[in-house]
């Protein structure tokens, strides 16, 4: 991960190894030059992309003299690659990435979701129960054991975890190897159809149970640094909060801010680009 200052700001930009892997999917720039303003350099939008999800600042934040490209033309620009599925097919490619320099550790996998709020509607948005109803969407993950993210699944706030499991399971971008692995989750998938979808995929689950008996046999194993949230021994949530929540964007509500909870697409690509830079 490359940073530059500019007036004491720090400007962060994609490291040129990933940039040559990624520059093959994005659009065609045009050779040939039309009449009016020449047209923005992928590697540049790139870049300012890059630093408002790595950073989780506001898109006007952005000065046009650090990535020579303005803020409209940043979130334009994002508007327009995510509409395409873009975003969804560089995930894939950065989690292969990731795979052949670091090497996933499969042997403990977390699974868990946030909600965010989104004003502006869509289609995987809902009645957020949390926040009085207001729109919002639910962010579900699936991570390795150092919290890179092997799969995301987005839905409206107000579906329930258990629905977004078996798709995580199905969509995670990385050939699963046949070692044991472990898969850890709260109480919110504790359902009997969760478990046997996780266990027809050849996982050790651990699951927290929904019921106060005492004599429920433990949940949490030596899951290592990687799993997040709820789902996590009590000892290494505070580790697992300050490695997801570098800064966390106005966009967040205030009980999120307070609370500590992490912004999870901003997360996502922290943890996987850390691991790999």
């Amino acid at each position: 991960m490359s940073k530059d200052s500019t007036k004491s700001k720090s400007i962060y930009r994609m490291p040129g190894k990933l940039w040559k892997l990624l520059k093959k999917h994005l659009p065609k720039e045009p050779k040939i030059r039309k009449p009016g303003r020449p047209c923005v350099n992928n590697r540049d939008v790139l870049d300012g992309i890059w630093h408002v999800r790595w950073t989780g600042c506001q898109w006007k934040s952005i000065e046009k003299e650090w990535f020579n490209v303005s803020s409209s033309v940043l979130h334009e620009r994002f508007q327009t690659w995510q509409e395409r599925g873009l975003f969804a097919k560089l995930f894939e490619k950065m989690v292969k990435f990731y795979a052949r320099e670091c090497k996933i550790s499969w042997k403990w996998q977390s699974i868990d979701s946030m909600m965010s709020p989104a004003p502006l509607g869509g289609s995987k948005t809902g009645k957020n129960p949390t926040d009085r109803g207001k729109s919002g969407s639910k962010v579900h993950l699936l991570v390795d054991e150092r919290g890179a993210p092997l799969a995301i699944f987005v839905t409206g706030a107000n579906e329930h975890d258990k629905w977004s499991a078996d798709d995580l399971i199905i969509h995670i971008v990385a050939k699963r190897p046949n070692s044991d692995q472990h898969l850890c989750a709260d109480k919110g998938y504790d359902y009997e159809d969760v478990h046997q979808f996780v266990g027809l995929h050849n996982y050790i689950e651990h699951i927290k149970c929904q019921s106060s008996d005492v004599n429920a046999p433990p949940f949490f194993g030596n899951t290592g640094p990687g799993v997040f949230g709820n789902s996590a021994p009590p000892n290494q949530r505070m580790q697992i909060q300050s490695t997801w929540n570098v800064k966390v964007p106005s966009s967040g509500s205030s009980k999120d801010r307070q609370r500590g909870k992490p912004i999870c697409r901003r997360a996502a690509l922290q943890n996987l680009l850390k691991a790999t830079c």
